[in-house]
Formats: structure tokens, sequence, C-alpha cells
């Protein structure tokens, strides 16, 4: 743990999860998460699809990220074939909230039509 870069005014600081804040700020998080809260339910493939320039190793990898980190939920239906299934938890949905206020935040404070990338 680092320590509170303020010298005297310590309890200003904010002690945070960096392995978290890393994770909401990879390529793809942001994707999946609005995705998931879009359509409800998604399966892997369908997931993949949606997403451009996705690999299936990329999406397995975010995917139990975000399922350790309580963001995203795998479910099972035993079904005949057995059916697996994503949905954006409510943890999940807070952070895509908080992403896209912040965005905004960027764009409102940024007026002078500089947008050049797209969140991913």
């Amino acid at each position: 743990m680092t320590e509170c870069c303020i010298k005297e005014d310590q309890d200003l600081c904010v002690l945070y999860s960096s392995k978290l804040l890393e994770l909401i700020m990879k390529k793809y998080t942001y994707s999946i998460l609005v995705l998931l809260d879009k359509y409800g339910k998604l399966r892997f493939n369908e997931l993949q699809r949606k997403i451009f320039g996705l690999t299936q190793r990329s999406l397995s990898i975010r995917l139990k990220e975000l399922e350790k980190a309580k963001l995203v939920k795998r479910v099972v239906e035993t079904t005949e074939p057995v059916k697996v299934y994503y949905m954006i938890t409510t943890e999940g949905k807070a952070v895509k909230n908080a992403i896209q206020i912040l965005i905004s935040l960027v764009n409102l404070l940024d007026n002078s039509n500089n947008k050049d990338e797209y969140l991913c």
C-alpha cells in the first residue's frame, strides 16, 4: 500500500482497490457491462459477436475477472443441452453508470469537438 501524498490533510486521501480500478479501466470491460445491461443476459458467443476485435481468449479472461469482482454473474441453465449465460450484477450496473457519468463529464468539460476515441 502506498502512502497518502497529501502531507497535512491525509484524511482527504481516498483508499481504493487498485486491482479493481485496473479491471474497470481494461479494454472491453465497459463494452461487456453495457451490453449485459442492455440485453439482460447473453451467452458467450453472443457477447463475442457484438464486440468488434474481441477474441475468445480475451473474452474468457475478462468474464472470469468480472465474475471474480462480482460485476458479472455466470448463470448455468440445466437444460438439454446445458446453457451458460452472463448477466450484469447490481455492482456491475453501478460501475457502468459511474463510467458513463465520468465520460459525460469529460465530454462536458471538453467542448472543443476533439472527441477522438470510443470507450470500449
